[in-house]
């Protein structure tokens, strides 16, 4: 959970003429607590936006949009819920039910909640108990919508057409190639590199692909930890690495987790100066 005020929450993207209209909004909240519950700054038309709620809102309303000297600058939305109710909101999602978020925070008057791909339940009943309070979102894609979301386009892409990783590279991952539908593990990969060339592993997060196409399938949805370096392994020489390896779906038509079945992680490599992939069989069990 963030320490930062929620109500200035992405102002740092504000353009710099809007920035004096942006500061007063945030001194007239200041001066009248309770007010105020957020301030943003949306583009398409560049404008700050202040979300109010609180007694006596039609004069507030007033006096906020007295401070723009061109109205469009400035929209003045009225909140849906009590001062702090999402806060309180916040505050129980993230006592119960910790273990099932990868992410939460303030959205624009909602919260967002992003729960890991085999929450579905969870999700459900997010629904259920806070309705329009809470913006959910499953692994890649919004709940209950899978198919207004649009982070699978990533797995449209081509496949990368690398040669195969030479047989002298040995790659053995330390918890095997089982995984449940929707979970991710953080493990770590041994690689043998008997060339006579240096092989360099960035960070492995590697997609889960169907074996057959190479098409992108599935993911790791989480945030991203691992400090960002290549791990070099000269020639001759082994070296363990760490590799998660996550199954959230990338595709709305096969649902928020890659369904069980036979697929393969795709592994990228640099060696002797030449790109190159391997597929390591995975096996998806519900």
């Amino acid at each position: 959970m963030s320490d930062a005020d929620p109500r200035r929450e992405g102002l740092s993207l504000a353009g710099g003429e809007l920035r004096p209209l942006l500061e007063a909004v945030r001194l007239y909240g200041d001066a009248h607590p309770g007010v105020i519950q957020q301030i943003w700054f949306e583009h398409m038309p560049d404008r700050v936006v202040a979300l109010i709620g609180g007694g006596d809102v039609e004069a507030h309303e007033g006096a906020l949009r007295a401070l723009a000297s061109v109205p469009e600058h400035l929209d003045v939305k009225r909140s849906a819920w009590p001062d702090g109710y999402l806060d309180q909101v916040r505050t129980e999602i993230w006592g119960r039910l910790q273990g099932s978020l990868s992410g939460i925070g303030q959205g624009k008057g909602v919260l967002h909640v992003h729960l890991w791909a085999d929450q579905i339940d969870v999700a459900a009943n997010l629904r259920k108990r806070f309705g329009a309070a809470v913006e959910l979102e499953v692994g890649n894609f919004p709940y209950p919508d899978i198919a207004s979301g649009d982070r699978h386009l990533a797995a449209d892409q081509e496949p990368p057409a690398l040669p195969a990783l030479p047989d002298l590279v040995t790659l053995t991952i330390s918890s095997g190639t089982e995984i449940r539908s929707g979970s991710h593990v953080y493990s770590r990969l041994m690689i043998e590199n008997d060339t006579t060339s240096d092989l360099v592993a960035g960070k492995l997060l590697p997609p889960v692909v169907d074996p057959a196409s190479g098409q992108v399938v599935g993911c790791y949805e989480g945030a991203i930890t691992l400090e960002r370096r290549l791990d070099r392994v000269p020639a001759g020489t082994s070296r363990e690495v760490q590799i998660i390896i996550g199954t959230a779906s990338t595709r709305p038509e096969v649902g928020y987790a890659v369904p069980p079945g036979h697929w393969a992680l795709r592994l990228s490599f640099e060696l002797g100066g030449n790109a190159f992939q391997r597929l390591i069989p995975l096996t998806v069990v519900p």
